[in-house]
């Protein structure tokens, strides 16, 4: 992990690598495999945003936010990184971009800035009742949706579903605010 012109990049480069975020407000932490001690990066250095990747073409490699989160900059994470869990609740100044294959839902994701859309590129599997809220933007679901807990996506933008909603395992329940 480093910061890389204006943005904080979380670079994976060995297969089953994993990384875990923490923003605590006034620092970035990021630990995980590869990292003897956890990388600290205070707020005020990262002008950009925070992009994960895969910088190796690996497998195996994961994205974690494991605590609640608040994170002063957009997060990106590339389709390169095969699984992204959000476990805890995260808010994000900006916009999220998670492209992974598979993402884990366990906790909400909550954009502050105005029009910051909430976007995912994989499969989404719910591991507990989760709450989108992209304020003004949008949010995007390009695949499936799965998982036996309730889903709401909050939104004054429009909502998207590109592929099935509990195809392979039923929502307990979906609630939208947008078309």
């Amino acid at each position: 992990a480093s910061v890389v012109g204006a943005d904080l990049k979380i670079s994976l480069g060995a297969p089953a690598d994993r990384a875990v975020l923490t923003g605590n407000g006034t620092n970035y932490i990021v630990s995980g495999t590869g990292l003897r001690t956890p990388v600290v990066v205070g707020i005020g250095s990262v002008r950009g945003g925070i992009l994960v990747q895969d910088a190796a073409g690996k497998a195996g490699q994961s994205f974690v936010i494991d605590t609640p989160s608040s994170l002063g900059h957009p997060l990106l994470v590339d389709a390169g990184v095969e699984l992204t869990t959000i476990a805890a609740g995260l808010t994000a100044a900006g916009p999220v971009s998670i492209d992974s294959p598979r993402i884990r839902l366990a906790g909400g994701i909550s954009t502050a800035a105005a029009g910051a859309d909430v976007q995912f590129g994989g499969a989404v599997t719910l591991g507990k009742p989760v709450t989108i809220n992209a304020g003004a933007g949008n949010v995007v679901f390009a695949t499936t949706v799965d998982g036996p807990y309730r889903l709401a996506a909050r939104s004054a933008g429009a909502t998207f579903f590109g592929g099935a909603v509990g195809g392979r395992t039923p929502l307990a329940s979906l609630a939208t605010d947008a078309g």
